[in-house]
């Protein structure tokens, strides 16, 4: 059961199978002070995720496991603070004047290392990305391949229809690109895209970060 906080941040909890009844009921429920900027305080009834079961994914890097993103009500109504409720609300209202929204990303993000001190510095196993201008660079993509196509894979499975990945301006920095589709389809598949990017960037080794 995954929303996202104001941030954009992906919150989740997990349902077993069993209780899968249960949830689409409205059983997943979160304490809104727990989380960001959510309008909550700790007096607060819960907030429910309700799910969409259109938004129904299933977790490419662990067996068994399906995403479902959630609206947030709180007592049986729909939640201001919850951004797939103030999208829905968007979209409403443009149909009303008889336009849909599509929308595509370019989904840029970096990998990076966390160091003793704290700091953070680019993932480069290579030794090759060090160039002043680094887009597009062969070396500095090819260094990286097995990321890239592990999470080009992972899409082209989901049927995202990827059609592109390359390296960005900044070191370490990627740009990975699939299809359009309407507005609420691409922003449940961007925040399911950073949900990936972290775990597959774990794999290649301690302390590998995607950022978003």
């Amino acid at each position: 059961a995954q929303w996202v906080d104001i941030n954009g941040t992906p919150r989740c909890k997990g349902i077993p199978a069993s209780a899968a009844s249960q949830f689409l009921n409205g059983s997943a429920g979160f304490a809104g002070a727990a989380a960001v900027g959510m309008g909550q305080g700790p007096h607060n009834h819960d907030m429910i995720g309700m799910p969409d079961q259109d938004s129904y994914t299933v977790v490419p890097w662990e067996k068994g496991v399906a995403r479902v993103a959630c609206d947030i009500h709180v007592d049986g109504e729909p939640w201001p603070y919850c951004s797939r409720v103030v999208l829905k609300r968007a979209i409403a209202r443009l149909a009303e004047h008889g336009y849909q929204l599509k929308a595509g990303v370019e989904a840029e993000h970096m990998l990076v290392t966390r160091k003793p001190d704290g700091s953070i510095a680019p993932f480069d196993p290579s030794g090759f990305d060090t160039m002043a201008k680094a887009c597009y660079d062969f070396k500095s993509l090819a260094g990286n391949l097995g990321y890239l196509r592990t999470l080009l894979e992972y899409m082209k499975g989901l049927g995202w229809e990827p059609y592109a990945a390359d390296h960005e301006d900044g070191r370490a920095q990627f740009e990975l690109n699939w299809k359009y589709a309407d507005a609420l389809t691409t922003a449940d598949r961007y925040t399911f895209f950073k949900m990936m990017t972290s775990q597959v960037a774990a794999r290649l080794g301690p302390g590998v970060i995607a950022t978003h």
